[in-house]
């Protein structure tokens, strides 16, 4: 009979607990024009930095680039990235299955007879020597018109073993 007792009153004492709570939760009312605001409010505080962070994804694309090759594409607004003169001018690396993004093959006009020859993008006119890229470098736009990495002109960029190239 005494466990009895101790049941009951068990369960009165969470009647009670929970009795209190459903009375302070009744006391403080529905979900107003005031939480509304608090909740908007406190979500614009949470949305704003994941914005920024979702948004670098796509503003800090690195597309693919290789080196301007003078001789063949004398202006760089009007260059495309993948072009037939690449076998002869940029080296391959087989291993990233991608032109080199930071060398060339070094020029070197051959003449013929005593005037040199005019038409300057020919294979012969390319040795087999690797040189450093000069200022200019062509992006790949098929993924993204436009990019951080392209309108600050970044090349190559490394962290932690990948390669470096910044000119």
């Amino acid at each position: 009979m005494d466990a009895d007792k101790e049941d009951n009153s068990a369960d009165s004492l969470h009647e009670s607990e929970g009795a209190k709570l459903e009375n302070l939760i009744s006391s403080l009312g529905q979900f107003g024009r005031y939480q509304r605001y608090v909740l908007f409010m406190s979500s614009i505080g949470s949305f704003m930095p994941a914005m920024v962070v979702v948004a670098m994804t796509f503003l800090a694309y690195e597309p693919a680039h290789r080196c301007q090759i003078p001789q063949c594409e004398p202006e760089l607004a009007s260059t495309v990235y993948n072009r037939t003169f690449l076998n002869f001018t940029t080296p391959y690396e087989v291993n990233e299955g991608r032109w080199s993004r930071c060398e060339r093959y070094k020029f070197e006009l051959e003449v013929i007879g005593d005037a040199p020859d005019l038409e300057e993008c020919l294979a012969p006119n390319f040795l087999n020597q690797v040189e450093e890229c000069g200022p200019g470098h062509v992006f790949d736009n098929s993924v993204f018109r436009s990019t951080t990495i392209t309108d600050v002109s970044l090349k190559s960029t490394s962290v932690q073993g990948f390669e470096v190239c910044i000119r």
